[in-house]
């Protein structure tokens, strides 16, 4: 409780977040830089959609912006932006860098799995082994028991051999869709 007292206020998630203002939290005040609060006003004969800053002492305190207006400018700086070849070189090495250390990892994740699997596979006949020389009954159970409770452990791990196998698909496959969105964001 004292963590909680000591600790910066939360508010609780507004449950009314809908897609009417898509820029909230992302337009911010000229005047302020504090992201910009939307809002709806109702007139005379319908609803009408605002952004607006409410912090108070900025100079733009309580002017609004028609929802629509701040959307169509962002839309029209979305269009135009394009990429230069520098930055395309960059990403494609960027990504590529990315996609050798994913893969570079899913083959380590699988060489691991595949020795846990031999190791599992070596205690199993380690244990019908001794199934083979025990006598009494209660020994069998439980190393049977045992052989039960590794053969799941070998499934589980063997499961995780095929989740890191590889998809099929190249890297330049996976390059193109990425430098299509950067050569024209609005248009995705």
């Amino acid at each position: 409780m004292q963590a909680r007292r000591n600790g910066v206020a939360k508010a609780p998630m507004r449950k009314n977040i809908g897609n009417d203002f898509a820029l909230r939290g992302f337009v911010c005040c000229d005047s302020c830089a504090v992201p910009l609060r939307s809002s709806w006003a109702k007139g005379k004969f319908k609803h009408y959609a605002y952004y607006l800053c409410q912090t108070v002492g900025c100079d733009s305190y309580g002017k609004s912006i028609a929802r629509d207006k701040v959307e169509n400018d962002v839309g029209v700086l979305v269009k135009a932006l394009q990429p230069s070849k520098t930055l395309l070189k960059l990403a494609t090495a960027m990504l590529r860098h990315a996609w050798t250390h994913q893969r570079d990892q899913a083959a380590e994740i699988a060489k691991s799995a595949a020795r846990q699997v031999a190791d599992i596979e070596k205690q199993i006949e380690s244990l019908l082994d001794r199934i083979m020389d025990a006598s009494y009954i209660t020994v069998i159970a439980r190393n049977e028991e045992k052989i039960a409770k590794l053969e799941k452990q070998k499934a589980v791990v063997s499961g995780k051999t095929v989740s890191q196998g590889d998809s099929g698909t190249t890297f330049e496959e996976k390059l193109e869709p990425v430098l299509t969105f950067f050569a024209n964001p609005w248009k995705l």
